[in-house]
């Protein structure tokens, strides 16, 4: 039997069902002419279905008449504090998790002459998370760099 030094012992390796996912639920009031609409996000290890129960009742609170119309997974980022500050100081986002999940399209206009070098760093941050999502949406910065 060969024994292995505390150097080669093996590593242990997290399993990708045990890592937390993002689930983004957008839920419109389909009866209403100006199709309002509600994005509830949800960090969870169980898939987009098990979670969707509580997202519908998170909705309810907040548009009692509203469906389901899109569901997103991904894997969820970690925690940010640095560019949690920056959206608070630069944006009308509490987060950079709400700026990321941001609904109808939305995308953020940053003026890098109010904003300078934080801005440039919220924005790339912002469009490598959409990039590695497959999300097309990229940050608008002005005055072009």
């Amino acid at each position: 039997m060969i024994r292995r030094r505390s150097s080669q012992r093996r590593r242990r390796v997290r399993s990708r069902a045990g890592r937390r996912h993002l689930h983004t639920y957008t839920f419109t009031e389909l009866a209403s002419p100006h199709r309002t609409e509600v994005v509830i996000s949800i960090r969870s290890r169980l898939d987009a279905i098990a979670s969707l129960g509580e997202a519908a009742r998170s909705a309810r609170k907040r548009l009692p008449g509203a469906a389901v119309t899109d569901i997103r997974s991904v894997l969820a980022p970690r925690a940010t504090p640095h560019l949690d500050a920056l959206c608070r100081k630069h944006t009308g986002f509490r987060s950079f998790l709400a700026l990321l999940t941001a609904a109808g399209g939305y995308r953020p206009s940053i003026r890098l002459d109010l904003s300078g070098s934080e801005g440039r760093t919220l924005a790339r941050a912002y469009d490598a998370w959409q990039a590695r999502w497959g999300d097309r949406r990229r940050a608008c910065l002005w005055p072009a760099p």
